[in-house]
């Protein structure tokens, strides 16, 4: 029944918070911003030299995400606490400094040269620890058919737009069981 439904889920959220709340990354920091200078190459390839990408783990908030964009010479600087932070950064720049758009649909990259110069340091705390992405249809209605670059193309749009929890079913039926 319902009631019953409701207790073990409270209970479930109960005995898993404090190991949520502790999940922290092993991936190192330059890892993480060669993944975003990979992601940059794919997107803007005639571009992607031209910004200076950083995982800095102590910027911001504690326990938040946030990132950093600066300008310096021709170079656009972008500093997160996470890979994902990093390239959300990227696609902050994207949107807001050079009016250029990444979508499923299309994109929308034409980019001027030299890039537009941020003025001072641009600083951004996401207020939420966890952004969530996908629904439990998408995975046997759309990515059966993908092929990698296809998923390549979404991971990157993922980490875009700061996605750092998509749902993940590889599993769910053992756990069901």
């Amino acid at each position: 029944n319902m009631v019953t439904l409701l207790f073990a889920v409270v209970l479930f959220l109960s005995i898993v918070e404090e190991p949520v709340k502790a999940l922290q990354t092993v991936i190192s920091g330059e890892t993480q911003a060669a993944a975003v200078r990979g992601l940059l190459q794919r997107l803007i390839p005639d571009q992607a030299q031209l910004f200076a990408i950083t995982v800095n783990h102590t910027l911001g908030v504690k326990g938040l995400d946030s990132f950093q964009i600066t300008s310096s010479g021709d170079k656009v600087r972008i500093q997160g606490t996470t890979g994902v932070a990093a390239a959300w950064g990227v696609q902050h720049y994207l949107k807001y400094w050079c009016n250029a758009h990444v979508s499923w649909s299309g994109d929308q990259l034409n980019l001027s040269d030299p890039l537009p110069h941020v003025d001072g340091v641009v600083t951004v705390s996401i207020p939420h620890r966890y952004r969530y992405y996908q629904n439990v249809c998408t995975s046997s209605y759309s990515f059966v058919w993908w092929n990698w670059t296809r998923w390549q193309r979404e991971i990157d749009w993922m980490a875009l737009n700061g996605i750092n929890l998509p749902l993940a079913f590889t599993g769910q039926e053992e756990i069901w069981r």
